[in-house]
């Protein structure tokens, strides 16, 4: 396989009307988002590399804001599983069309249409994140770049972006011992810093920091990648 095929699932956030036909908008704007942080995250890598501050202006730290959370829910990793979606989903169709217990049976018993309609519903997850608490989380807060200096250690990339560190007893991502660490390198991964504002904090980290990251990944994801066999099997060792 090649990295840019690494994790790609065609169609995952097109849209379907009830004639089956396919709506591409939300595929638009997630590329627009993405091409519009890469010179973001490129600029990132460039300064942090070298320990200083990338110095992000407004409209930059907006874009990775947008991006960062956009990361939550692009994966199928990040639904909920089948029998919590189905449970869901038969939730909100009652709720929707309360006592009208034809149209609830019309839509439960149908074979296509509950498939749409909950696919439909994942495809808009990665957009609607932006309106979201966990958005405006990460727009109040300052931005925090993890970097590895010794090269022999090296984060892994998962098919769930963020590698979600929260430790026993954390439930809440607004505390400060909670972070979503997205790798944007194998070398820097960024979090959202729980000081309040617009600030950047670099830190070196050592490889136990790297391995609990990798560690978090690894357990969240479906399939993972790294710069060598041997990290990926040390990791499926360890569970």
């Amino acid at each position: 396989m090649k990295p840019k095929q690494a994790f790609v699932v065609k169609h995952l956030h097109t849209t379907y009307d009830m004639e089956g036909r396919k709506d591409y908008s939300n595929e638009r704007i997630l590329s627009r988002i993405e091409g519009e942080a890469d010179p973001v995250v490129k600029k990132m890598l460039s300064a942090v590399r070298k320990l200083e501050h990338p110095r992000l202006t407004h409209e930059e730290k907006d874009i990775w804001n947008q991006f960062f959370t956009c990361q939550w829910f692009r994966s199928p990793d990040a639904y909920p599983p089948p029998d919590i979606e189905n449970e869901m989903f038969e939730e909100s169709v009652r709720d929707y069309f309360k006592d009208n217990s034809e149209a609830i049976e019309h839509v439960l018993s149908s074979e296509d249409l509950p498939k749409m309609i909950k696919h439909n519903a994942k495809a808009g997850m990665a957009l609607s994140a932006e309106r979201s608490s966990a958005f405006d989380i990460v727009q109040r807060s300052g931005i925090r770049f993890a970097v590895i200096k010794n090269g022999r250690r090296s984060f892994v990339i998962g098919s769930d972006s963020l590698a979600k560190v929260i430790p026993r007893g954390v439930a809440s991502l607004s505390n400060p011992d909670s972070y979503q660490w997205l790798p944007i390198a194998h070398d820097i991964a960024v979090t959202f810093a729980s000081i309040p504002g617009r600030g950047e904090f670099i830190e070196t980290v050592d490889g136990q920091f790297v391995r609990t990251v990798n560690k978090a990944t690894f357990s969240q994801s479906t399939q993972i990648a790294g710069r060598s066999p041997e990290l990926v099997a040390s990791l499926a060792r360890s569970g």
